[in-house]
């Protein structure tokens, strides 16, 4: 009975031992949150507050905008009435006039491109009147002698003076073509020329140009001569 008197004592003083360690955790919990809800007011008001920054280098204080008066705007600005044009400007439409071409400059037979030539040639020459020629177009050949140029329709004439080197003699001429074979222009008994004959030919939208010669034969003393035809001062122009 005593043994089991003292079993029933130990079994009741470990219940009472372990009500109050439980009393004593229980406390000790409470306190923990209370401690932790603290330090979480305590840090919800520190970042709550307003904040002030000091610059360090100048160690100026500045204002927070709690603190800083601004200026209280009572009167309403004016809004100014813009007018509106109804109808709308007249945009001038400007027109460029186009480029007129310019003529193009006179060319002398001796610097024009001769596409073909045959037994005639350029040089000083001088006619049965003692007129004196430095680059005229010349041949000495009976038959056939012609030069052809190309103005490429550039030009409206050519122009130039027909002369012989000789006094006598009958039956030259001188004809112009175009590229097809159309006379343009014809002078005939040149040898009989006693002064120089003048020619200027229409020659607008013509892109090749053909001189075409028959040089008269002169007999003299029973010795026949070929005769030498002059085409002096020859030039394409736009010239009227």
């Amino acid at each position: 009975m005593q043994e089991q008197r003292r079993d029933t004592a130990y079994n009741n003083n470990y219940i009472n031992d372990q009500m109050q360690l439980y009393r004593k955790q229980r406390r000790l919990s409470w306190f923990l949150l209370f401690i932790i809800i603290l330090l979480l007011i305590i840090l919800i008001k520190k970042y709550m507050e307003p904040k002030t920054y000091v610059n360090n280098n100048t160690s100026t204080y500045v204002a927070t905008l709690s603190e800083v008066d601004l200026p209280v705007v009572t009167d309403t600005p004016k809004v100014e009435e813009v007018t509106v044009p109804t109808e709308m400007p007249v945009v001038k439409e400007v027109v460029e006039e186009p480029e007129v071409p310019q003529p193009a400059p006179d060319l002398p037979l001796y610097k024009a491109n001769q596409v073909s030539n045959f037994a005639v040639s350029i040089g000083e020459s001088m006619d049965n009147r003692g007129n004196k020629y430095k680059k005229a177009l010349r041949t000495s050949c009976q038959h056939g002698a012609y030069v052809i140029f190309s103005p490429e329709g550039k030009y409206k004439y050519i122009e130039g003076d027909i002369a012989t080197a000789l006094e006598i003699g009958d039956d030259g001429e001188i004809c112009i073509y175009d590229e097809n074979e159309n006379l343009l222009y014809s002078c005939s008994d040149i040898g009989v020329l006693n002064n120089v004959e003048h020619f200027k030919v229409d020659i607008s939208g013509k892109d090749l140009i053909k001189i075409y010669f028959d040089v008269p034969l002169t007999p003299i003393s029973s010795i026949v001569y070929f005769n030498t035809l002059i085409v002096a001062n020859g030039r394409f122009t736009n010239e009227e």
